[in-house]
């Protein structure tokens, strides 16, 4: 009865444990999912984005385009409207003058209209006979008069229609223009939504980012006591016009680029580099293929208990043949052939034999 209850109690803490993993399973993917339908959504706010500045660029394209026609209209009707003005100021100068011209005549005929009468009032007074030599005849100065009311005449029609064609054309020139600015103000509207976009995930890149910096240094001295490492981009600035650059300093050694490093010093920093994400953003699930093929006993040990804390997180799965990676596993699995070449799987809880 002893071992039977001993194994139901082993039952029951083996279901508890996968119980808490299934949950953290659950609110992990859950997270994930969130994540992606973030992302999701914010690559189809910027598909839109562009979408819409693509068509407004296309409409202020034309737009600009019926502005420059117009603009070239405008200018040459104002032109024609400038030289009808200057027209119509020197044909008004030009009736001006004329109409002075017409009064004096008028001036003049009254003049000897009246030299008439007294002189015609004389010869009647004194019976006189009166030479009629006017200096300038009554008939040849009405002549005169007339023609210069033709020559009024003639120059008093202006033509007003360069004038209203102008008119019209600004009219036209005026809307396109406005809806021109209007189409600018769209663009610049979706240029500045862009930007919102592109800062916020630039906000979020650097956030996560500065964790994963600083959990990196932390995990690469913890597998590398004594040495330190740091992750620093290329362009701070502009994070996504530049790469992702990484420094070690083993124990006992200066600080290298990754590209410098050993075999067992390179995969020493990219597990570091896995394990600072791991513990930033955790993914439900790891598989990793023999990561300790290049590294010494003391290292090994160290990056197992690494993946033993790291599996508090996530499920790991190792493939390996190091003792000391098999040493911290839940549990074990292995395949063998028989004299038949049949693969066959066997499988051992760690747990279960503690």
């Amino acid at each position: 009865f002893m071992e039977i209850a001993s194994e139901t109690g082993e039952i029951k803490k083996a279901g508890s444990k996968l119980q808490k993993l299934r949950s953290k399973f659950t609110a992990l993917k859950t997270r994930r999912s969130e994540f992606k339908k973030r992302i999701d959504d914010l690559k189809q706010k910027i598909r839109e984005s562009e979408e819409e500045l693509e068509e407004a660029e296309a409409r202020a394209k034309q737009v600009k385009e019926s502005i420059r026609e117009l603009r070239e209209e405008i200018d040459e009707l104002s032109e024609k409207a400038k030289n009808q003005e200057n027209k119509s100021k020197k044909n008004q100068e030009k009736i001006d003058s004329l109409k002075e011209a017409r009064e004096d005549l008028r001036v003049k005929e009254a003049e000897i209209k009246t030299e008439l009468k007294e002189a015609e009032k004389k010869r009647e007074k004194y019976d006189i006979k009166i030479k009629r030599t006017p200096r300038t005849p009554i008939k040849k100065l009405r002549g005169q008069i007339k023609k210069l009311e033709r020559e009024i005449e003639k120059l008093k029609p202006i033509n007003e229609r360069a004038i209203e064609s102008y008119k019209k054309v600004k009219k036209r020139y005026d809307s396109q223009r406005g809806h021109y600015d209007k189409l600018m103000d769209e663009k610049q509207a979706l240029l500045d939504f862009m930007e919102e976009i592109d800062q916020k995930k630039a906000e979020v890149f650097m956030e996560t980012f500065k964790e994963i910096a600083e959990n990196f240094s932390e995990i690469f001295s913890e597998l590398s006591p004594g040495g330190s490492g740091r992750l620093f981009l290329e362009n701070p600035e502009d994070p996504f016009e530049g790469g992702l650059e990484i420094e070690a300093r083993p124990a006992g050694k200066k600080l290298l680029n990754i590209n410098s490093l050993s075999g067992g010093e390179k995969a020493l920093t990219a597990l570091s580099f896995i394990f600072a994400i791991q513990r930033t953003k955790p993914s439900a699930l790891y598989v990793l293929d023999e990561i300790g093929a290049h590294l010494d006993p003391e290292n090994e040990k160290r990056v197992a208990k690494m993946l033993k804390k790291s599996s508090e997180e996530s499920q790991i799965v190792v493939i390996t043949l190091k003792d000391a990676m098999m040493a911290v596993a839940d549990r074990l699995f292995g395949v063998h052939m028989d004299k038949s070449n049949i693969s066959h799987l066997v499988s051992v809880d760690l747990e279960e034999l503690a």
